[in-house]
């Protein structure tokens, strides 16, 4: 004999006899994370250019947006639109990525990121992906890796966690320089000029990151080349920086580079800015040790994100 919780006397065949009617009672069944992340590989004969990115992922995003109609509309996680028909404004959806992983500046990879995960049709859309079209007639052909979440995904360098991140496409400022009527610029408590590249990102980097309050930024210097492609050293002005097709407010700036360093380091991806859910104001970690070491050369002088922006 043995006592329940109550303090009740319980033979053992009685307990044996709950046990077994505990087995074939009906359990509520354990919900399954939905999946944020798809990844292709890039098998073009002719793969397009890093410079393009901005309007590769706008193909990709319109054929996801196609495939994911199957008569009930297009997935939200792809339209970016709420219930309301209006933008979501948590950043929640598809941010899709390009990646020039090889020797030159091709793009090589393609991965798309959303928060919110991928429900049936989203995943149903993702499968059936293989190709968007290309200029000079050549399709851009894409591999379905797989769908899952960051942490399936080793190869993917935007996942990974450092404390130093460098612009791997031109961060593009949402908002517009500002100047007094004479012409001389407005400059912000942390020294930066109010509305340029580098006083949004840090606003950016306030509102949109938990660490980003105690963020440095640096300016990289166009001369130099800063985007670094394997052998090819490229400036902003190379990249389509404007969505032909698309809305979001955009500065009058063709764009910067920058290195943001936090206290700790953090796990991406992290991208900013005009265009960022299409592969532009993209950031790629640089590691304390190997082949990508920090290079400070041709650099700004830091600033520390210490005012309210």
């Amino acid at each position: 004999m043995t006592l329940d919780k109550t303090n009740r006397i319980v033979s053992p065949i009685h307990s044996q006899l709950a046990a077994e009617s505990d087995r074939h009672k009906p359990h509520p069944r354990q919900s399954k994370a939905l999946p944020t992340v798809a990844r292709y590989t890039v098998v073009s004969a002719v793969a397009p250019s890093i410079v393009q990115a901005v309007s590769i992922a706008d193909r990709v995003h319109d054929a996801l947006c196609k495939w994911s109609d199957q008569g009930k509309g297009r997935a939200t996680v792809f339209t970016g639109l709420n219930d309301n028909g209006k933008p979501r404004t948590d950043h929640a959806h598809a941010h899709i990525f390009c990646e020039a992983n090889g020797a030159r500046d091709a793009v090589t990879h393609i991965t798309i990121w959303a928060t919110m995960g991928f429900d049936e049709a989203a995943c149903l859309a993702l499968r059936r992906l293989n190709k968007v079209w290309g200029h000079g007639g050549h399709d851009i052909r894409l591999v379905l890796h797989g769908i899952g979440q960051p942490g399936d995904f080793k190869d993917c360098a935007l996942f990974a966690k450092a404390r130093v991140w460098r612009s791997l496409t031109p961060f593009v400022s949402t908002r517009h320089a500002k100047t007094f009527r004479d012409g001389r610029p407005k400059m912000a408590a942390n020294g930066w000029q109010v509305g340029s590249g580098a006083h949004d990102l840090l606003r950016l980097l306030c509102a949109l990151h938990p660490q980003g309050t105690a963020a440095t930024i640096k300016q990289c210097d166009e001369r130099e080349r800063p985007f670094q492609f394997g052998n090819r050293h490229l400036r902003s002005l190379q990249f389509q920086t404007i969505r032909h097709a698309g809305d979001g407010n955009r500065g009058n700036s063709p764009g910067n580079a920058f290195i943001v360093t936090f206290p700790e380091p953090v796990r991406g991806p992290f991208a900013f800015g005009y265009g960022s859910h299409f592969s532009l104001g993209l950031f790629q970690p640089i590691m304390s040790s190997g082949a990508a070491q920090l290079d400070e050369s041709g650099l700004a002088p830091p600033i520390r994100n210490q005012s309210k922006l």
